[in-house]
């Protein structure tokens, strides 16, 4: 039987879709090879723990996430920093830390998906609007400019009107054409879109959507790193996370 358990909301919901996936891939028409994964909100923030602690997934989508604890409960945003605390700490439904940052720092880096950012190998595709009254928009972006900087495969997608959600039927059609063709181009082997390979910049003076599907034939390129930095983010993205903190946790130990 798997279930939640308080303080430990990472592990917990990584258990549940572990079992849930090993269920899955028994199924003769699941290729275990390219199985995809999205979530919201909550959702989000349970997606981008999954994609820092499991090579499962060919692709995945995180929108409006929480990804880090820390920043997270002392957020401004649209909402008071009182609101994303008690998402954080106290909320019976939601992250239930049961615990302040002071009273279990170990326990709130763990369950922070931006401090294992470096272990991802899905590609990943966040959508975060900065009106979002629930979740701040930082914390996607958090995330977001934490894969740039490790030179991995991300994408942001954000929405002038949208809130914690997309909301006006011409965001939704984009949103949904996007979400398609990404998922489309890494679990099915379709072309990729303009976009996945250009970028769009909203309200650019050359703005046009990049829906058409790339003809050259090309992936989705390298990131904003040189060889010799790329290198060293990948020799440090293979050392296990509780050997990068052990010092912290020792050093706690004797205090």
């Amino acid at each position: 039987m798997v279930h939640f358990t308080e303080v430990n909301p990472g592990e917990s919901a990584l258990r549940c879709l572990n079992a849930i996936t090993d269920e899955l891939v028994k199924l003769k028409y699941v290729d275990s090879s390219k199985l995809g994964l999205m979530g919201h909100s909550f959702g989000g923030y349970e997606t981008l723990y999954f994609v820092t602690h499991s090579r499962r997934f060919a692709a995945a989508l995180a929108s409006a996430p929480i990804s880090n604890l820390i920043s997270g409960a002392n957020a401004l945003g649209a909402n008071t920093p009182e609101v994303m605390r008690e998402f954080i700490e106290k909320r019976d439904n939601l992250i239930r830390m049961r615990s302040t940052m002071w009273e279990k720092p170990i326990k709130h880096i763990m369950h922070s998906p931006v401090f294992e950012a470096d272990k991802v190998t899905s590609p990943l595709l966040i959508m975060h609007n900065p009106k979002d009254s629930a979740v701040p928009f930082a914390q996607g972006m958090e995330f977001f400019l934490s894969m740039r900087r490790l030179g991995k495969p991300c994408w942001l997608l954000e929405y002038e009107n949208g809130g914690h959600k997309v909301s006006s039927f011409e965001d939704l059609k984009d949103y949904t054409v996007r979400v398609d063709q990404f998922f489309d181009h890494y679990l099915k082997g379709e072309q990729a879109p303009l976009w996945l390979i250009e970028g769009q910049k909203y309200k650019d003076s050359k703005y046009t959507p990049g829906y058409e599907l790339d003809t050259l034939g090309r992936e989705p390129g390298p990131g904003i790193n040189s060889p010799e930095e790329q290198k060293k983010i990948d020799e440090y993205g293979k050392i296990p996370f509780a050997e990068k903190i052990r010092p912290l946790l020792e050093a706690k130990k004797t205090k």
